[in-house]
């Protein structure tokens, strides 16, 4: 099924494409999400309950710059050989 985004979610998902690289099909989108804690080797972001698929703190293991209180774009998406998840970047990171 073929959604249309709206420019938010569009300007997410570049900013996402201009970190990561390459994605696959895109599963669900968070313009606007908030960093909630920091472990060794995820972050945990709240996303608001229309974006996250029902999950109202998602777990991000590929994410770039991010720190406790930092708002980001996040995106739960396929990657090439690897299966769903979430990622995250800046706010803003494609400009």
């Amino acid at each position: 099924m073929t959604s249309i985004l709206s420019v938010e979610q569009g300007d997410a998902l570049d900013a996402i494409k201009s970190v990561m690289g390459q994605l696959g099909a895109v599963h669900a989108i968070a313009p606007r999400a908030y960093v909630v804690g920091v472990g060794n080797r995820c972050v945990h972001v709240a996303v608001p309950p229309t974006d996250g698929n029902g999950e109202p703190v998602v777990t991000v293991r590929k994410y770039n710059e991010l720190r406790q209180g930092d708002w980001c774009h996040a995106a739960y998406v396929d990657l090439p050989d690897q299966p769903a998840q979430w990622l995250a970047v800046p706010m803003g990171a494609n400009q």
